[in-house]
């Protein structure tokens, strides 16, 4: 990712940092120095490929709460791969619930097509794994 950031030139509005979820997230934030706007918290935060490991649910959900400026058009937007489970992934929209978020949108987007169809875990019991291949769950967090 560094590789992407200076071959684009984008280093001055991009940087990678090392960090593992629920740590400090001073690494994440720009320094007060170069942003003479204020807050240093994200309106808007992308996170994908994220949710394979539910062992990590809570330091991840933990992160994004820490870095989510606390407005209301603040969101947060998860992408994840059917293949993760469909009972992973209600369980990261759970436990996301108990800590004051709220799911405002989740479908489910066909990788190939671009079809679209609302989340159900339910279809978990009758799609097998090339199926869940083909689709993956986008949601929308904010705050409660």
């Amino acid at each position: 990712v560094s590789d992407n950031v200076r071959r684009n030139h984008a280093s001055e509005r991009c940087w990678t940092v090392p960090y593992a979820w629920g740590n400090d997230i001073s690494p994440l934030l720009m320094p007060a120095q170069q942003n003479p706007e204020g807050s240093t918290l994200f309106d808007i935060i992308v996170a994908a490929d994220t949710l394979w490991n539910p062992e990590t649910h809570v330091q991840f959900i933990s992160t994004l709460c820490m870095c989510l400026n606390h407005t209301p058009d603040a969101r947060v937007h998860v992408v994840a791969g059917l293949h993760t489970g469909r009972y992973t992934l209600q369980s990261f929209m759970n436990a996301a619930v108990m800590h004051k978020l709220q799911v405002e949108r989740v479908v489910e987007r066909e990788v190939m097509d671009g079809v679209q169809r609302p989340w159900d875990v339910t279809r978990a019991e009758s799609e097998d794994e090339r199926e869940r291949r083909k689709w993956v769950v986008w949601m929308v967090l904010r705050w409660a």
